[in-house]
């Protein structure tokens, strides 16, 4: 099993997200996923949060983006950014991230 599989499942996704992300994104999700899963299993919580959050704030950005991938990933960022802790900063995200994807609860 591959380190992003290890990362725990659960949460509360689906909050952050509406629909799926269009395959070009969905591609851009899952390589901050691939990057930030290992440094989090590894223990680099922060540099998993900022993969995370850099790959957030370049979607919400995007021209190419749906508003409501846009709208997800701002909400998760707003969210992220008056918890304290990197750990749960990090989780936000993933949610996020997961919900886009399609990912949430399977």
């Amino acid at each position: 099993m591959g380190d992003a599989a290890r990362v725990r499942r659960g949460g509360r996704h689906g909050r952050h997200g509406r629909g799926r992300a269009p395959q070009q994104l969905r591609v851009l999700l899952s390589m901050a996923i691939a990057i930030g899963a290992p440094a989090f299993n590894g223990g680099d919580h922060r540099g998993c949060y900022d993969v995370y959050a850099c790959t957030a704030r370049l979607l919400a950005n995007a021209a190419a983006a749906p508003a409501a991938l846009k709208d997800a990933l701002r909400r998760a960022l707003a969210e992220a950014s008056v918890v304290p802790n990197v750990t749960r900063q990090a989780w936000i995200m993933r949610e996020a991230f997961d919900a886009l994807l399609g990912e949430d609860g399977k």
